[in-house]
C-alpha cells in the first residue's frame, strides 16, 4: 500500500514537472526565437565591454603653447604669463666675429701708395684702397662713403646721397690707377677724361655704404695714348653705377 501510493505520487510529480516544462518552452518559443535568446546575453556583454572601452580612453588636451613654469605662475599671481611662449633670445654675436665676416681682402695699395700714383688729394681723392690690381688690365678698389663727406652737407641735407658725378669720378680714378701702374709709366703722366658712354645709376649710395669698384681695360692704344675702360660700382652686392669711359694720355 505504501509502495503503491509512493510510486503513484512520483509519477504524478514527474507528470506535473513535464507539463510545466512543456508549457514554459512553448510560451518562450512563442515570445522570442531561440537564436535571439542565445544572442541577447552576448550582445549585452559586448555593449558593456564597448562602453567600458570608450570610458577608459583618456581625454585629449589641446596644447596652445609651452606650459608656464611654477616660478612664472607665482610671479604673475597664479596666472600664466602671456609672454611665456616667446623664445629666448639667441646668443649675441661677438663684434670681432662680425668684423671678420665683413672684412675685405688685404689691400695691395693703401692710401699712401695711391697718393704716389694719383695727383688727386683730399677732398677729391675718392679711392681709399686697392684690393686687386693688374696693371693695364683690371683693378678692384674701395671707397668708404662716410657721413662726414663734405658733399653730404648740401646733397641733400634731408636725404644724403652721394652725387652721381662723384661716383663716376671714383670709377675714373680707379681706371687712372690701373693705367698708371704699368712699368712704362712716366712721372707726370696722366690719363684725362675724354668721354663717357652707357652711363647708368642703378641705386643711390648713402652714408655708411662701401662702394666696391671694378674696372677693366677694353682697348688700349699706347701709340695714340688712348684707353677705353668699363667700370662698375657695387654696394652690398648690388650694382649701383656702371659706365664705359675713354681716356686720353697727356704725353
Amino acid at each position: 500500500m505504501f509502495l503503491c501510493s509512493t510510486g503513484r505520487a512520483d509519477s504524478v510529480l514527474l507528470a506535473r514537472r513535464r507539463n510545466c516544462r512543456e508549457v514554459c518552452l512553448g510560451a518562450t518559443a512563442r515570445l522570442q526565437p531561440p537564436l535571439v535568446l542565445l544572442l541577447r546575453p552576448y550582445q549585452r556583454t559586448s555593449a558593456a565591454q564597448a562602453d567600458c572601452g570608450v570610458r577608459a580612453q583618456p581625454r585629449q588636451r589641446r596644447w596652445c603653447g609651452p606650459r608656464a613654469s611654477a616660478e612664472q605662475v607665482a610671479a604673475n599671481g597664479g596666472a600664466p604669463s602671456a609672454t611665456s611662449a616667446v623664445p629666448a633670445p639667441s646668443t649675441p654675436t661677438d663684434a670681432a666675429e662680425l668684423s671678420r665676416r665683413s672684412a675685405l681682402p688685404a689691400a695691395v695699395l693703401d692710401a699712401e701708395a695711391i697718393e704716389r700714383v694719383l695727383p688727386h688729394r683730399y677732398p677729391f681723392l675718392l679711392v681709399d684702397k686697392v684690393l686687386e690690381c693688374a696693371a693695364e688690365q683690371r683693378i678692384v678698389a674701395v671707397k668708404n662713403v662716410t657721413y662726414n663727406e663734405q658733399f653730404f652737407e648740401g646733397h641733400f641735407p634731408s636725404a644724403k646721397i652721394m652725387p652721381g658725378v662723384l661716383q663716376l669720378e671714383a670709377l675714373a680714378q680707379c681706371c687712372g690707377l690701373m693705367l698708371l701702374s704699368g712699368p712704362d709709366s712716366e712721372p707726370g703722366r696722366l690719363f684725362l677724361f675724354a668721354s663717357v658712354e652707357n652711363l647708368r645709376w642703378r641705386r643711390p649710395v648713402r652714408p655708411g655704404d662701401v662702394l666696391v669698384m671694378e674696372c677693366q681695360v677694353m682697348a688700349l692704344r699706347k701709340r695714340f695714348g688712348i684707353a677705353k675702360c668699363r667700370g662698375r660700382g657695387y654696394v652690398d652686392g648690388e650694382l649701383a653705377v656702371e659706365a664705359d669711359m675713354t681716356f686720353a694720355c697727356n704725353k
